[in-house]
């Protein structure tokens, strides 16, 4: 068996950018969560959501090749809950654009991977 630290280093480019675009958003998530004045349900979705993707693509070599998109489709759900929760933040007059961004660059990542492309 293969230690992590060589799992990682046999990323494809495009996996990788996805996996570093899942820490980043996790970053902006957890500065907005830590600061800002958000209902204490959608951080928490917010948080958990952002940390689940990071999560999955940690792991997504483990899965089977043939249904690594599965996982990569689960990352997208996840990442469009993120985005929902922060449209909800956006209603409650907080400034949620580095998060926006970042999930929304996360997104563009994870569709190709997620429908096969």
């Amino acid at each position: 068996m293969e230690p992590d630290f060589i799992k990682f280093h046999a990323l494809t480019a495009k996996r990788a950018t996805a996996y570093e675009l899942a820490l980043d958003l996790v970053t902006a998530v957890h500065e907005l969560v830590d600061e800002a004045p958000i209902r204490i349900g959608v951080k928490d979705q917010l948080d958990k959501s952002a940390t689940g993707i990071a999560m999955m693509l940690a792991h997504v070599l483990e899965d089977v090749p043939s249904r690594r998109w599965r996982t990569y489709r689960a990352a997208l759900h996840l990442a469009q809950t993120c985005e929902t929760c922060l449209d909800i933040a956006c209603r409650q007059n907080v400034d949620v654009d580095g998060a926006k961004q970042a999930c929304q660059a996360l997104r563009a990542e994870l569709h190709p991977l997620a429908h096969g492309h």
